[in-house]
C-alpha cells in the first residue's frame, strides 16, 4: 500500500467511479484567546456530484457554512492604495503615523 498524501487542511472524498480536485482554497482564522474559528473557500473541479469534506481538528467542533461576502470585504479591506507624495520624510497624517509622536521619530 502506498502512502497517501496527507494535508493538516483537511480532504476532500467523492464516491467512487468520481473524481474531485481542490483548485483554490483562501482561509481566513480568528482567535480569541480560547477559540479558534476558521472560514475556508474552496474552488472545487470534477464530475462528483457530491463529496465529503474531512479535516482533523484537536476536538469536536462546530461546523456550518460561511458568509461568501466575508472574502470580497477582506479583500476591499486589504486592497493596496496609491499615494503620490512630493515629500521624502513621513508628515503627520501620513501611515502608519498617528500624529501622535513627532514625525523624526524622536518622540
Amino acid at each position: 500500500m502506498a502512502p497517501a498524501y496527507a494535508c493538516g487542511c483537511g480532504a476532500m472524498v467523492p464516491g467512487p467511479a468520481t473524481r474531485i480536485a481542490v483548485s483554490d482554497e483562501q482561509s481566513v482564522l480568528r482567535w480569541d484567546g480560547r477559540q479558534e474559528q476558521i472560514v475556508m473557500r474552496l474552488t472545487v473541479g470534477g464530475d462528483a456530484g457530491r463529496a465529503a469534506w474531512i479535516m482533523p481538528v484537536p476536538h469536536r467542533a462546530a461546523v456550518r457554512l460561511g458568509d461568501p461576502a466575508l472574502f470580497a470585504q477582506l479583500a476591499g479591506a486589504v486592497a493596496p492604495v496609491h499615494r503620490t507624495r512630493y515629500h521624502f520624510w513621513p508628515r503627520e497624517g501620513d501611515w502608519p503615523f498617528s500624529g501622535a509622536g513627532t514625525a523624526d521619530g524622536a518622540g
